[in-house]
């Protein structure tokens, strides 16, 4: 975690720097002659102590004072500050562990940091427990910052202190108390006693034997029990399981009375003070008290009417304005053409022509002889 770093970040400087000076120097000066730097550490050095080892094959380590202390083989650039029987394990490089009693950095843990406290552990790299006794710290960045007997074992995940507390889920969070557990990733419990986050993404407040087992869910009080999606559930101090019934449900068991705007409900389940609205539809199984300005729905729509007396005629209205005059219309096609007339009627007989000439005189004609 970010946390981690930076007090790894710190106390490498402030460590390391010793390493400016001669590896004889502090040999010389105040390491005991019971102390042991094994063939082929460089750079690696003493301050103070006995019984103290640097195991072979260590670069530019540093052992301060303390008794009984072992920085392992092959682990280069780690840090012991004193105290009693601590070890930094083999192959565990650029770790800090700065001092307490019995206190373990396990080997292959990597930028660690376990400062004080007892029998405490570190196993996941970039990981830090800070005081307490019997933690461990075993998922990558994962933190303990003291308390008794709690373990991180997700990666990424962070425990506040408490008692016998235990974080599975990555990137999750347990803050304190004692038993409690976070086993899903993202999910939390801030405190209180046998609580278990074992949804994605849920939480539980605080209190005793709360659950939130499903994603998105919210328990709290005393034996809440959350374990439908998106579920809230909050619990009075009644020694009785409440559980959610359905998804996306907000629950409330409080037998002195839910008060809003009051904090004296008596003895009604919910008590209002104030103005309410309600869309939608109300339904009461019960007696309605004491009911004042209230506004229900609309009704049914009542029956017609019986047609009413003709009124009086009215005056004739004006004229009209004139309109403007309309367009010519388009010329019409040509007509078919007509059928064939009757034939007409004789006319009337016309006047006498005048008289003729004579015709010329005849020749005589032949006396016929019988």
């Amino acid at each position: 975690m970010i946390f981690s770093r930076s007090v790894q970040k710190v106390l490498f400087i402030a460590f390391f720097g010793l390493q400016l000076w001669p590896t004889d120097i502090f040999a010389q000066q105040f390491a005991t002659n019971s102390n042991t730097n094994a063939s082929a550490s460089l750079h690696s050095s003493y301050v103070a102590g006995s019984n103290n080892t640097i195991g072979s094959l260590n670069s530019s380590s540093f052992l301060g004072a303390g008794e009984r202390n072992t920085i392992q083989s092959r682990s280069s650039y780690s840090v012991v500050m004193g105290g009693f029987a601590n070890t930094n394990g083999s192959r565990s490089v650029m770790n800090v562990l700065g001092g307490g009693q019995e206190n373990t950095i396990t080997s292959g843990t990597a930028w660690s940091v376990l400062v004080g406290g007892r029998r405490n552990t570190t196993k996941g790299s970039y990981s830090t427990v800070v005081g307490g006794a019997f933690n461990e710290a075993s998922g990558s960045y994962s933190t303990i910052l003291g308390g008794f007997e709690n373990s991180a074992t997700g990666s990424n995940s962070l425990i506040l202190g408490g008692k016998f507390n235990d974080v599975a889920g990555s990137f999750a969070f347990l803050g304190s108390g004692f038993s409690n557990a976070v086993s899903a990733d993202y999910a939390a419990v801030l405190a209180g006693y046998g609580n278990l986050a074992s949804g994605m993404f849920a939480v539980v407040l605080g209190g005793r034997a709360n659950l939130a087992s499903a994603p998105f869910a919210l328990s709290a009080g005393f034996r809440a029990k959350a374990i439908t999606d998106g579920t809230f559930v909050w619990a009075d101090s009644q020694n009785a399981d409440f559980s959610s019934t359905g998804t996306n449900q907000f629950l409330i068991r409080a037998s002195g009375g839910v008060g809003i705007n009051t904090n004296n409900p008596g003895t009604n389940a919910l008590s209002v003070r104030g103005a309410a609205f309600i869309s939608g539809n109300l339904t009461v199984s019960g007696t309605i008290n004491g009911l004042t300005n209230f506004v229900g729905p609309a009704g049914p729509a009542g029956p017609a009417g019986p047609q009413g007396v003709a009124g009086p005629t009215g005056a004739p209205g004006a004229a009209g304005v004139q309109g403007p005059q309309g367009d010519t219309g388009l010329q019409g096609p040509q007509g078919v053409a007509g059928a064939a007339g009757a034939e007409g009627a004789v006319g009337p007989e016309g006047p006498q022509g005048p008289q003729g000439p004579a015709g010329p005189t005849g020749g005589v004609n032949p006396t016929i002889n019988s």
